[in-house]
């Protein structure tokens, strides 16, 4: 790729391809939550609003979302990559897409190219997208150019 070629991002028709894998999960964790409300314990509530309230919003809102998304804050690189590894382990996916997805999302919001396009509608600007594969994913000369301070780091290659 030629240094400052633009990447093409998502279009609508490469939304086509279901994302099996996203879908099946994410319906299985649901249907899980809703079976287990006959076989609940005051120890798995507990667990489940520490998971809700406090792994969660560090892992993801804090971590992929304001401080590797949008580099909102600094910290030490050990602690950095402690917060990535949580990140990654809240099952988001691949690290250095999500990231990637969702600085397009901010360069293109709210348009065709938005890769959760609001004007497709609520569900499919807050879930439904994960229901199609999108072609840039597989890509990584597609995504890479929106995450170079994450891609020439080993540990965030290995976390991908």
């Amino acid at each position: 790729m030629k240094a400052g070629a633009e990447v093409t991002p998502p279009k609508a028709q490469e939304l086509k391809k279901l994302q099996i894998s996203n879908i099946f999960w994410i319906t299985f964790v649901h249907i899980v939550a809703v079976a287990a409300f006959w076989h609940v314990t005051w120890g798995a509530v507990a667990f489940c609003l520490f998971m809700h309230f406090g792994y969660n919003p560090i892992a993801v809102t804090m971590t992929y979302h304001r401080f590797l998304s949008h580099r909102g804050f600094k910290t030490h690189k050990w602690f950095e990559y402690v917060l990535a590894t949580m990140g990654v382990l809240s099952a988001q996916g691949p690290i250095m897409v999500w990231v990637a997805e969702h600085r397009l999302h901010h360069r293109y919001s709210d348009t065709g190219l938005d890769p959760h396009d609001s004007n497709r509608g609520f569900f499919y600007a807050h879930i439904g997208h994960l229901f199609y594969h999108k072609d840039f994913e597989d890509n990584p000369e597609q995504w890479v150019k929106y995450v170079p301070d994450m891609a020439n780091q080993p540990y965030y290659r290995f976390l991908n």
